[in-house]
């Protein structure tokens, strides 16, 4: 594991993208596994970003300390991270209730698949909210 902290400080974004890969295969218990990715959803590398979180929508609720992360990452300049991080605050569930105002801002985004994750995060995380906000 060590290893992979190590790389993920790395000049090279193909290195930081594998060192993600790698440190995602960890258990999710691993004290040094949810806040690596955490920190790796502010590389500068579009694709490190998305795949952080798509390590941390596949631990579920074990993701709830990256809910302010991912609710930052709502608003990436890049589509494809912006719809892995409303699909990884859905994975997360009620535990991200704090993404909720969020989400339903996330329900504007210029981008379908942005708009339709949003939509069912909602539903996962608050069904009531994503009621109001008139997700079905």
């Amino acid at each position: 594991m060590s290893k992979w902290l190590v790389e993920l400080k790395s000049g090279d974004a193909s290195v930081r993208l594998s060192a993600v890969e790698a440190i995602g295969q960890y258990s999710p218990k691993s004290p040094q596994v949810v806040p690596a990715l955490i920190k790796a959803i502010e590389d500068d590398g579009a694709r490190v970003r998305g795949a952080a979180i798509d390590r941390l929508a596949r631990f579920g609720p074990a993701s709830r300390d990256a809910v302010p992360a991912l609710i930052v990452a709502l608003n990436d300049t890049e589509i494809d991270v912006r719809w892995k991080a409303a699909e990884a605050l859905g994975a997360i569930g009620p535990p991200a209730k704090s993404a909720v105002p969020a989400l339903v801002g996330a329900l504007e985004d210029e981008v379908p698949n942005v708009r339709s994750r949003a939509g069912e995060a909602l539903l996962k995380i608050d069904p009531a909210a994503a009621k109001h906000a008139g997700v079905e």
